[in-house]
């Protein structure tokens, strides 16, 4: 016989992750383009021998939003990564993995509880 088991439920939002991830990426690039001009205008002005040379503006432009962007996005993984949980079996520390081997025995025992039942309900029907 088959065991019947909980459906597991699982997160409706993690269909969307994927597209959260691209609006927090084109997000991160607005920002950063519009950020760009400004840091550009603090640097010439913290560091006089801040030179440009010959390059085009929108290249320098370019690479300050390249620039603010890799922060910002920085940031924002770190800030997933902090606010996403930890699976279970991922469980690094000594008291949780306790924790979890003993949730695991006794659902161990719950098991061989309901195999003796079912063991106790189809031997009394074989008597029958």
């Amino acid at each position: 016989m088959s065991e019947i088991r909980k459906a597991q439920r699982v997160n409706p939002i993690r269909a969307y992750l994927p597209a959260l991830g691209l609006v927090l990426g084109v997000a991160c690039a607005v920002i950063a383009w519009v950020l760009a001009p400004s840091l550009e205008s603090w640097a010439q002005r913290q560091f006089p021998s801040f030179n440009t040379g010959d390059l085009d503006p929108l290249w320098i432009t370019l690479a300050f939003a390249g620039f603010i962007f890799l922060i910002l996005s920085s940031t924002a993984a770190f800030l997933v990564a902090l606010a996403v949980p930890r699976p279970k079996y991922k469980i690094k520390d000594k008291e949780l993995s306790d924790d979890r081997k003993a949730m695991l025995d006794e659902k161990q025992a719950q098991k061989r509880r309901r195999q003796k039942i079912r063991e106790a309900n189809a031997s009394s029907y074989k008597s029958k």
